[in-house]
């Protein structure tokens, strides 16, 4: 179980960067997010104008692979609103979920089960969301989040353990761990 006031003490993307190294072991140097991530415009993904003013300075990040062959996709969204839009992150699933032939070939694909979006939206919001299902329009949502004073036993015993960064993925191993 991980501790609840750890937890609480992540107020900004720097400090949740920093608790998913440390506490989740996930292999992240210690640099800023401009330093460990791509950068992704809402305009690069073709994304409607509305979506894109959702994003902060219409950016989404993908964070850089921790090992060759990395099966997953994570990418973190910044929302310039006190929610999560589901809307926005399922036109962002649909542009990374790889597709038959016709679809942009510049684009890095993922199996839909394979993306994790990290939000970060209001004061001090944080959400992790995954869909599960093969086709992006159908997959469903589950999600996980926190605010500053809310209670998170469940977050702390069950969410974020399954996050723990196991260095032997595999494409189509546990949805459980990384």
């Amino acid at each position: 179980m991980i501790e609840q006031q750890r937890v609480y003490s992540i107020k900004d993307l720097d400090s949740l960067l920093g608790f998913l190294r440390e506490d989740l072991c996930w292999e992240l140097p210690e640099a800023s997010i401009d330093d460990v991530s791509f950068e992704w415009t809402g305009l690069d993904l073709n994304l409607s104008e509305d979506i894109n003013k959702k994003l902060k300075g219409g950016l989404i990040r993908q964070l850089q692979p921790f090992v060759t062959h990395q099966p997953w996709g994570i990418f973190v969204v910044e929302f310039t609103t006190h929610e999560v839009s589901i809307i926005t992150l399922r036109q962002i699933l649909r542009c990374f979920v790889a597709k038959r032939r016709g679809a942009r070939p510049d684009l890095p694909a993922w199996q839909c089960e394979n993306l994790l979006f990290i939000c970060l939206y209001g004061e001090n919001g944080f959400t992790f969301a995954h869909f599960e299902g093969d086709k992006p329009y159908s997959s469903k949502l589950t999600t996980f989040s926190w605010h500053p004073g809310e209670p998170i036993r469940t977050v702390c015993e069950f969410n974020l353990p399954a996050l723990f960064f196991n260095d032997i993925w595999t494409p189509g191993g546990s949805r459980n761990t990384l």
